[in-house]
């Protein structure tokens, strides 16, 4: 019980003397000197423990390392079985929970800020590995060729600095969460997005099979809603589109320009246009039909 005692408190020495007259036979005395470090009760800096929450800082990672918890565990141990006070510790062993903190760190660090935060978890038991001490790197080897999908087979290997401990493959569900715009109530067809009433919410992009429409940047030209989009919704690109200065059946201008020559006529409209937007009109005195660009609200440019 003794020893016990003097390898939880941290005696380094251990010294046996003769036991005082009166004593017990055989009986000896303990004493130690008792060495007070913080490394022993907080860690090493810059390792990481089961429990404790990661850098958020990429930098620190040099890729995706970590130290498995057992380490501070083992390296206690092997100080205390060099005084003969206890048994070898186990081996190292990788978890189930730092595999997860490991394919996570590799994947986020391929993905652009703007894609949004991982989240992943395994579908199936992960078997712990028995590792080295030290930090361990985890290379991905390959990846769906679609990319990242709710449910996907990730192949990975696991090294120890140069030494490689081989090659593993887990099926894994995965999460995307970014801030998407959301349909507040619902935007009937043809309403200028200025008019809608639009939130932004935390979504998991990954269950969406379509791209969103990209309404953080301005857009050079007014958008409306495409079609219905329900309340709740994200705002897709689809449901969008340039909102029509011209529309069918509306008189306009058009306008053909060579040189110092212009000519300009009246024509119908036979499509909806926005400016930029090709559309086809017809000459209503020889029924000929042109196609010309919007270039604003009465005025389409021709060119031969």
């Amino acid at each position: 019980m003794m020893s016990v005692l003097l390898a939880m408190t941290g005696f380094a020495q251990i010294r046996r003397f003769p036991a005082p007259a009166g004593g017990r036979p055989g009986s000896t005395v303990l004493a130690g000197l008792l060495i007070c470090c913080a490394c022993l009760d907080g860690g090493f800096a810059g390792s990481l423990r089961a429990g404790e929450p990661a850098s958020s800082d990429p930098s620190a990672w040099h890729g995706a390392h970590v130290v498995p918890s057992e380490v501070a565990a083992r390296s206690q141990a092997t100080d205390s079985v060099a005084a003969g006070l206890i048994a070898p510790a186990v081996p190292l062993t990788l978890s189930s929970n730092e595999l997860v903190l490991l394919l996570t760190r590799a994947l986020q660090e391929r993905l652009d800020p703007e894609q949004g935060r991982l989240e992943l978890q395994l579908l199936r038991p992960w078997t712990p590995v028995k590792v080295p001490e030290g930090p361990l790197e985890l290379v991905v080897r390959e990846l769906p060729a679609t990319g990242l999908s709710p449910q996907f087979i990730l192949r990975f290997e696991l090294k120890s600095g140069d030494r490689s401990l081989g090659v593993w493959q887990t099926a894994v569900q995965a999460r995307l969460w970014r801030e998407v715009w959301v349909a507040r109530t619902t935007i009937r067809r043809g309403t200028p997005l200025r008019e809608a009433e639009l939130v932004r919410e935390t979504r998991d992009v990954l269950t969406l099979r379509e791209p969103l429409a990209d309404l953080d940047r301005p857009s050079p030209v007014e958008l409306e809603a495409a079609d219905v989009i329900p309340a709740g919704a994200p705002v897709l690109a689809r449901a969008v589109r340039p909102r029509p200065v011209i529309r069918r059946g509306q008189l306009a201008d058009a306008v053909l320009q060579d040189g110092a020559l212009r000519i300009s006529l009246k024509v119908e409209a036979l499509e909806d246009g926005a400016p930029g937007q090709i559309v086809r009109i017809r000459n209503p005195v020889s029924r000929r039909d042109l196609y010309g660009r919007v270039i604003d609200a009465q005025t389409v440019q021709v060119s031969l």
